[in-house]
């Protein structure tokens, strides 16, 4: 058997080995990666920013940015992703560095990751690196959502429900991206699919219940976006008793998550 070989199913049995004992299964992974598996290395990494108690340690998110890099230096697509969205944001003691993490993601999205073209799509909308192209921002979330991702498929129902420079509102071009997110359990989708159901002409008393539900559990659960379609239908009075006062603390509190149409609802509400 080949380093690789051996390499490839030392990874195979340490993420199976992991589910039932943790140690056990990150010695696996461990000596895997040591061989140079970079599926390990990324796996490590994942482990230690993403699974308590590893990820409240420093030492264990100092290797797990060890083996970051090690996927990275090796061209592992998810990793580049990954690495140029800490780059983006400065996380994790990563020094913000917009122009390196551009690169890092358009080298992520031609070799095929999903989350690399999500993060171009952002450097699109965004115009920080680039110049804002909407035409190209789709592209990516279309490329990425094809290939089944879910981020990618909510984003695009964001971009045709609200529309921007350049794409107008289309309510029933953002409802297949939303229904295939909010299947997949995004709860931010689940929020905006309600939304628009609720918007249209046809939408039955007993299927405005059931979304009205949906989203005063989402509200609870503190989904800001839900908070905000709920107290939009507050004000409007339309499938729940008019409630200003109501519609103001929702948007309070979306407000204070970060939701910026709440700010501009609250806005609206001080003038009515």
């Amino acid at each position: 058997m080949s380093t690789t070989e051996r390499a490839q199913t030392l990874y195979i049995q340490g993420r199976t080995e992991f589910e039932s004992n943790r140690e056990a299964g990150l010695q696996l992974l461990t000596e895997s990666a040591s061989l140079g598996n970079v599926e390990a290395a990324y796996l490590l990494h994942s482990i230690f920013f993403m699974i308590d108690p590893y990820r409240t340690d420093e030492t264990f998110l100092a290797r797990g940015m060890e083996y970051l890099k090690q996927a990275v230096d090796a061209e592992y697509p998810d990793a580049m992703a990954q690495c140029s969205l800490y780059l983006a944001n400065g996380m994790f003691d990563v020094p913000q560095d917009l122009q390196r993490s551009f690169k890092l993601a358009q080298a992520a999205a031609t070799k095929g990751s999903s989350m690399g073209h999500v993060i171009m799509a952002s450097f699109y909308r965004n115009g920080s690196v680039v110049p804002r192209n909407s035409e190209k921002m789709i592209a990516h979330l279309e490329i990425a959502a094809a290939n089944g991702d879910p981020l990618a498929a909510c984003c695009l129902g964001d971009v045709y429900a609200e529309g921007m420079e350049g794409v107008p509102v289309d309510d029933q071009r953002a409802l297949p991206y939303y229904f295939y997110a909010a299947q997949e359990g995004y709860a931010s989708a689940q929020a905006g699919y309600v939304r628009l159901l609720l918007k249209r002409p046809e939408c039955t008393k007993k299927d405005a219940a059931v979304c009205v539900d949906i989203l005063e559990n989402l509200a609870a659960e503190g989904n800001d976006r839900a908070m905000v379609a709920l107290g939009l239908e507050c004000v409007a009075g339309r499938h729940v008793a008019k409630d200003l006062e109501r519609a103001e603390v929702l948007f309070l509190q979306a407000e204070e998550i970060g939701n910026k149409q709440a700010t501009v609802e609250l806005g609206r509400l001080a003038v009515e």
